[in-house]
């Protein structure tokens, strides 16, 4: 019966083997590492913020955010959470674009009675990383943290926010984008009817992941009486039942600017 044969393996070349087999250990010990820290940044950040802390086209943008405030934040005053946030947001080179209070909820709950409605300007995206990553509004936040609130940012500028007269702002949680826009399309065919357009259809992220929402819609009238008879009218009525096929969670104000 033939003897099996033992291999020799100079002792340099034993050396190399152990060596190569730590490097490799550490390497997959790295890459497990980096996955990990991967994973906390994007949970913490979430997807919209990433882009925009990461990428140029995105970083280097114009970016909007829009706060919906509740009643008992406006009620401070001077002290509230939207009114801290303006000076943060001014702090990074934004601006106060509109700003619009809550007349009326014509769709939705009562716990989505906002007060009203700001929106900012950021001449960059980074600004928007910045300030919500930077410690004062972290305690601006946390001095709010039992209050609910709403901080939505989208890349689509709106086309022209009037002064006067009222607006009326719907948000919703959108299954089927496609389908979607042919549904926006017939709920304005009527809006000449009753002196109104539509002047903002965004697509919105939750930047603090507190609602489902994105998509933004915003209608101008020349008065609230207008943008009242709209809602009323049987064709938007029956439309808004129809949007529901493809759209949820819809909550929908009229606001007046102030």
């Amino acid at each position: 019966m033939p003897r099996a044969t033992a291999v020799y393996y100079p002792p340099l070349r034993r050396g190399l083997d152990g060596l190569l087999s730590r490097s490799l250990g550490w390497f997959l010990l790295f890459l497990l590492v980096l996955g990990a820290v991967a994973a906390i940044v994007l949970r913490y950040l979430g997807p919209t913020m990433i882009g925009l802390a990461f990428d140029d086209d995105q970083r280097d943008a114009p970016y909007y955010l829009v706060s919906l405030v509740k009643r008992d934040e406006a009620a401070s005053g001077t002290q509230g959470f939207a009114a801290q946030l303006a000076q943060l947001v001014a702090a990074e080179e934004g601006h106060l674009l509109w700003r619009g209070v809550t007349l009326q909820v014509a769709e939705g709950r009562m716990r989505d009675e906002w007060q009203g409605m700001w929106l900012f300007e950021f001449a960059r995206g980074g600004g928007v990383v910045e300030m919500l990553t930077g410690s004062g509004y972290r305690t601006v936040a946390d001095s709010y943290a039992g209050s609910k609130r709403l901080i939505l940012g989208t890349r689509t500028a709106p086309d022209g926010l009037a002064g006067t007269g009222a607006a009326v702002m719907s948000l919703f949680e959108v299954k089927q984008q496609h389908e979607f826009a042919g549904e926006v399309r017939a709920l304005a065919a009527n809006l000449v009817s009753f002196q109104g357009s539509l002047i903002w259809d965004a697509p919105v992220a939750d930047l603090e992941g507190n609602a489902p929402f994105n998509r933004l819609l915003v209608f101008e009238f020349v008065s609230r009486a207008s943008a009242e008879a709209w809602l009323r009218d049987p064709q938007t009525v029956t439309q808004r039942a129809l949007i529901r096929r493809v759209a949820s969670s819809a909550v929908t104000l009229v606001l007046q600017p102030s």
